[in-house]
């Protein structure tokens, strides 16, 4: 790169053992994964692109990390999500899973350069239930609550509905998620919206 680029560039020694411990470094916009004890590299993880933090159902001893998908062409293959588990019988390492979790629910943030194309205010939805914020991007639909917030790909959404209950005066929105939205514990394969029908949005 020197001779060629007249860019100087520093050689980073990498990791491709299969390792299944490492040390994570979190500095500005960089997640790193390390082999424990050297600085031979695992994984770079743009903070960026992390959408979401979830504990698995009934799994406190993992973590999961949603990568909002980057795709240059229609087949590529891309990693959209991390899984982090402490192995069955190493329990006193756990603690150290939830200060994980933890320290990247804390870390990780929307990108406030990106302005949403809509912005939705105090939309209740059954399922998950609550109030929710809801911002459309130009690739996902970002949802904002009092205890959580998501971040739904537009691949994710299978089918749409719009269901008319049986008072006629109100219907119900529905999105079919695959994969599902974690909450917590739980998993929801659908998003379901009651909206007025005489009442704009």
């Amino acid at each position: 790169f020197l001779s060629h680029f007249k860019v100087d560039v520093s050689t980073l020694k990498s990791s491709s053992a299969g390792r299944s411990w490492f040390t994570a470094a979190i500095r500005d916009d960089l997640m790193r994964l390390v082999v424990p004890g050297t600085e031979d590299i695992i994984a770079d993880i743009d903070k960026r692109r992390i959408t979401n933090v979830v504990e698995p159902p009934d799994a406190p001893h993992e973590t999961v990390i949603k990568l909002e998908a980057e795709r240059l062409h229609d087949d590529d293959d891309v990693v959209t999500e991390l899984r982090f588990c402490v192995p069955p019988g190493r329990q006193e390492f756990l603690h150290h899973m939830a200060e994980f979790k933890d320290t990247l629910e804390g870390e990780y943030v929307v990108d406030e350069s990106q302005v949403p194309i809509a912005r939705f205010t105090d939309i209740t939805l059954v399922l998950p239930r609550g109030k929710f914020e809801m911002q459309l991007f130009g690739t996902s639909l970002r949802m904002h609550g009092k205890s959580a917030s998501h971040s739904v790909e537009y691949g994710q959404v299978r089918r749409a509905f719009l269901l008319p209950k049986p008072d006629g005066k109100s219907v119900a929105f529905v999105l079919i998620l695959n994969p599902p939205l974690l909450q917590g514990k739980t998993e929801y394969s659908q998003l379901v919206m009651p909206l007025e029908t005489n009442r704009p949005v």
